[in-house]
Parts: structure tokens; sequence; C-alpha cells
């Protein structure tokens, strides 16, 4: 499968298992300005740009953007009934489009007599068609359609606090439970059960940080051949003085391997000094979008990963 043809350069570094490619839609579009998400829906590929108000997508004839009216949307899916769905955090709803083209969305800012509360993320599960969303309230919320029903469940403050994406995986839901550095499964949603798997740190909550500080500060997991890969939060203004470059992007082998801090560090393939947000999964690629925190919309970017596989000679 190939890329659109793009502005693209092509930089190989450290481990001769990954080659990443920056992606640079075209000049005249002006610059990304804190992308949250690079994924590939069929053959178009799909950049949301969070603080630049809008969606860029490329079906291989070139980068466009979207009409549709944002206030800061993170990610954008198909939807289970045809078009798209995103989670437009900053407008605290959900929108539902026709097309990547479309400029009036159907919008829900209700769900089951609650306000919702800077939605963050969307998964849908391909095999039962839920659409699962995870609110800023603390809910995750499930439905196939628009008009309802709509089936939620609610975590306690003791298990969740800030948590920031979705993952579908192993046939379950996980939610990155951020701020602990945590995932936790869902194993059966219409009896509110989960799992809370843990990783190595403290247990203050932290909204951002440095690995040698606050430990994994999850934004997105996902798992491609054979193992996972996560970014974290890490930034100099809540660095504290640690490294905030190191185990930005991780992968490890197992949830064991997770819960014992046994991680590959992938950072040197992400520029320094900046954040990388959702990682998406497209074959042997990795594709995900960096953004710079301390002084945002300068030299933010979208990117791919190819993995020369196996990938298992991995040493953590």
């Amino acid at each position: 499968m190939s890329l659109p043809a793009l502005a693209t350069s092509t930089l190989t570094v450290g481990a001769d298992r990954f080659d990443a490619t920056p992606v640079k839609p075209p000049h005249k579009m002006g610059p990304l300005c804190w992308p949250t998400q690079y994924s590939r829906v069929g053959r178009t590929d799909i950049i949301s740009d969070y603080k630049g108000h809008r969606f860029l997508f490329n079906k291989g004839d070139g980068w466009k953007s979207s009409h549709v009216t944002l206030k800061g949307a993170h990610t954008i899916y198909p939807a289970p009934w045809g078009g798209y769905i995103t989670a437009d955090t900053e407008s605290n709803a959900i929108l539902s489009l026709d097309s990547l083209t479309a400029d009036r969305p159907k919008s829900i800012s209700n769900i089951n007599g609650k306000a919702l509360n800077r939605p963050h993320d969307l998964v849908i599960d391909p095999v039962s068609k839920y659409v699962y969303l995870l609110d800023g309230s603390r809910r995750l919320i499930r439905f196939k359609s628009l008009s309802g029903p709509f089936e939620e469940m609610s975590f306690p403050f003791a298990d969740m606090n800030y948590a920031r994406s979705l993952s579908l995986m192993e046939d379950h839901v996980y939610v990155a439970n951020s701020s602990r550095g945590s995932m936790i499964r869902i194993d059966d949603f219409a009896h509110a059960k989960y799992t809370i798997i843990h990783s190595r740190r403290n247990e203050n909550d932290y909204a951002a940080g440095a690995y040698g500080l606050s430990g994994l500060v999850l934004n997105s997991v996902t798992k491609a051949n054979g193992r996972y890969f996560a970014t974290n939060y890490f930034t100099t203004s809540y660095a504290q003085g640690k490294d905030p470059d190191a185990m930005r992007l991780i992968s490890w082998r197992s949830w064991k391997d997770f819960q014992r801090g046994r991680f590959e560090d992938l950072s040197h393939l992400i520029p320094r000094g900046r954040v990388p947000y959702t990682v998406s999964v497209s074959g042997r690629r990795l594709m995900l979008t960096y953004f710079n925190h301390e002084k945002p919309c300068d030299g933010d970017g979208a990117m791919v990963i190819d993995m020369r596989l196996p990938l298992d000679n991995a040493v953590n």
C-alpha cells in the first residue's frame, strides 16, 4: 500500500526495524496546528488538525480541507451508518458528517439527560457496530445510532481520572487512563465489569510530565504486528527538570511487560521537543501526529513509521 503523492522526505533513524517518514501537506494550506490524529480510511488519509479547527484529507489526488465548523476535534472515524463521526472536544459535542466535505453535521451535546463534557475519543467495533464514546465525565457510552438508545457505564474517581483515548485490541475496548498511567480493559460493558492494568509509577495524577517524574502519561495505545505501541504526554513545562524527550513513543511485548516497565523507547523517531499524540495502524505502518506544546503550531507535523518485520528481536 503506497502513500498518496505528497511533499515528503524519508528519514531512516535509529534501529533498523523502523523507518520514519514525515508527511507535509502543501505549504499553501498553512501549517498544522496541534494535530492529534493521522489515519487511513480505505485509500483516504486524514489528519485531525485540532487547533487548526479542520480536517485535512487526501484521497490520492492531493490534500484538501474540510468545510465543517470545528472548535477542536481530536479524532474522526467512519460511522457504521455511513459518513464519519467525530468528537468535537472543545464544543462538547459529537458530530456526524455525511462526507469529509460536509458543512452541516448532525450534532449531539447531551446524552441520557447529561451534557457531554469534552468528549475525547471514539472507537467503532466492526463486529457489533457499536460506537464507543469516551466522555470527560468518566463516562463510557455506546450506541449504534445517533437516535439511540445510549448505554453507558461510569467509573469512580478511585479508578479513573483524566482519560484521553480508546483502543480496540484483542476483542476488547481499552481506555487509556492517562493521568494514572494505566489501561482499563472493558470485560463486560452490560454489567460494568473491567480490569485495570497498572504500570510502574507513583500514585499521583499527571496530565503531562516526563517519564523520570511521572511514569507513563498515556495519550494513545495500539497493537500492531504482535507488539503494543503507545505515546505519552511529556513536555518541558511539566517535566520539573527531568528529560521530556525520553519514552514519548514506546513499545512492549505483553501486558506483563507493561506492568513491569519493560519498554523499548522509540522516541528517537519523533522530533525532539514534540508531543506525539494518537497512534494509528495501517498495515505495517504506524501513523501519528506530533505537536509543540511549548510553542503551539511551530514545527507540528504528521508522520508514518514503517515497521520492518519481524519486530520480536527487540530487547526490552
